[in-house]
């Protein structure tokens, strides 16, 4: 076993924090977290958990709070595009559901468009002119000045591109809200939305810019067209919104003269989080040490550094794999839970992204890269298992598309490699946790751009050690290390899991 001493990270934690004399008791009193700093001295092995208390402490102090439940208060931008969650079924398609949160920041006059729906419009050209009279005969139009379009048909498709007809559906379908229904009108949790369908002009070039005619828009000029578009009706699902549709905003349009519209607020969002006590014992009888043994540590100095390395792997766990969870027992007692990260990261394909590429290759990193940085921030920690380091490392370091991050690395105690790629930078973590949990190849993402976790101690129970708790008479020494922690958790949708299992395999 390692002697103890000043510079090791044994003799740091255990001669510094658990014997008498070498750190003034003023550290506990004052409120410093305690529990960050043997993070600090343990970060080798605890990468998760040392870089939750710098990024969110900046080398402070975890935040202390009173009672057991931890509120998370946070607020994001209003939503920028709306997902459609009930398809329309009615006769022009014009009416469809979204969640009732997205149906109340839309109002009417709102114009938005359909980023699943392209439109082609058929039409012809008109110009001006008069008839010449000469000997009996029209000779035709003498000024051939443009006045507009005439609209024959308004085709859609969910294929962006050219058709083997030579048609471009290249142009997100506009819409124009006309009527918000009430709260779950399109069933529990969801709000029927009214909409003008195609609500545009013939084209760009056309003079009079016209709205095109409902009639047309709506189907009565036609039914399909080789079975490659549609007219609306013909109800064929090209038509129709579907589930999953999403629907970007553009800019409101009024009509002159007409009142302001109302004010869209939002609440702040209020999530929650608990403390959790951990206690951890040490123990021995006072026979023990009249046995002398050449080991320089004591039986107790080895029993804390034991502990103290098994607190803050449990802890580190904790922080990774815990699940919000409180229970009160028959005479009122209560046990809390904290949730940790992944708990809170959302577990849909939004968020759970997995490498789509036969093997491993720069271009589908790149096309990774754009669901990873599509929200928050442009720079990212991804802590990931030895296997996917490996894995990396092997593929892009030598040709330069992976490079060494000398201060992170300095600060984590491992080197800390960083991938640019579309959307923003990401870093590179490696970490034996991942290993641990089976995620050898996955890695998860977050953002600390934004105050995403933030340790909680609860005031007065940062990380206390209680010595001489044995009962009187016993020749046992014993003493307890006793804290109540938390972490508050921010931003949910900025951050990520990459799962690469099709084309890395774990090594451990």
């Amino acid at each position: 076993m390692a002697s103890v001493s000043p510079i090791s990270v044994q003799g740091e934690v255990y001669p510094g924090l658990y014997t008498s004399g070498r750190i003034p008791d003023e550290i506990l009193k004052s409120g410093m977290d305690d529990l960050g700093k043997v993070i600090h001295l343990t970060r080798k092995f605890s990468k998760f958990a040392h870089f939750i208390h710098q990024t969110s402490q900046f080398g402070g102090k975890g935040r202390s709070v009173e009672g057991r439940i931890i509120k998370d208060v946070q607020i994001s931008e209003l939503e920028r595009y709306y997902t459609v969650t009930v398809a329309s079924t009615d006769t022009n398609h014009r009416t469809f559901g979204i969640p009732n949160n997205e149906a109340a920041q839309i109002q009417p006059d709102n114009m938005l468009a359909n980023r699943n729906i392209y439109t082609y419009i058929q039409r012809r050209d008109l110009v001006t002119g008069q008839v010449i009279a000469g000997g009996g005969a029209n000779l035709g139009p003498d000024l051939l000045a443009p006045t507009g379009a005439m609209v024959d048909q308004v085709s859609f498709s969910r294929v962006n591109g050219k058709d083997n007809q030579g048609n471009y559906f290249t142009l997100p379908e506009q819409l124009m809200v006309t009527e918000i229904g009430a709260k779950d009108s399109a069933g529990q949790g969801h709000t029927l939305i009214t909409v003008e369908r195609c609500y545009k002009g013939p084209s760009s070039s056309d003079a009079g810019g016209l709205l095109i005619a409902r009639s047309v828009v709506y189907g009565s000029a036609g039914g399909t067209d080789t079975g490659i578009y549609y007219n609306i009706n013909t109800g064929d699902s090209s038509c129709r919104f579907q589930e999953g549709d999403r629907l970007l905003r553009l800019t409101p349009s009024h009509k002159e003269g007409t009142n302001a519209p109302e004010g869209v607020y939002k609440n702040v969002e209020i999530g929650n989080n608990f403390t959790q006590e951990f206690k951890y014992g040490l123990s021995h009888t006072l026979e023990s040490e009249l046995n002398p043994t050449w080991i320089t540590e004591s039986p107790l100095e080895t029993s804390r550094w034991l502990t103290t390395t098994r607190m803050i792997r449990d802890y580190e766990l904790q922080i990774i794999l815990g699940q919000k969870t409180r229970e009160r027992d028959m005479s009122g007692r209560d046990r809390y839970n904290f949730g940790g990260i992944l708990e809170f990261i959302p577990q849909d394909s939004d968020h759970y992204i997995n490498y789509e590429g036969a093997s491993l290759g720069w271009a589908g990193l790149l096309t990774m890269g754009v669901r990873v940085f599509n929200t928050g921030s442009q720079e990212k920690y991804a802590f990931c298992g030895y296997s996917l380091d490996a894995a990396l490392r092997i593929m892009f370091y030598e040709s330069g598309l992976m490079r060494i991050d000398p201060e992170a690395s300095k600060e984590f105690n491992v080197e800390v490699n960083t991938i640019v790629m579309s959307g923003g930078k990401l870093n590179i973590v490696p970490t034996q946790i991942m290993e641990d949990i089976g995620f050898g190849n996955k890695a998860v993402v977050l953002d600390f751009g934004v105050p995403s976790f933030n340790p909680i101690h609860q005031k007065g129970w940062d990380l206390k050690v209680q010595k001489n708790i044995q009962e009187p008479g016993l020749m046992v020494y014993k003493e307890q290390i006793v804290g109540i922690r938390g972490l508050q958790r921010f931003f949910a949708d900025y951050h990520r899991v990459l799962d690469f299992k099709n084309v890395v395999p774990c090594i451990i």
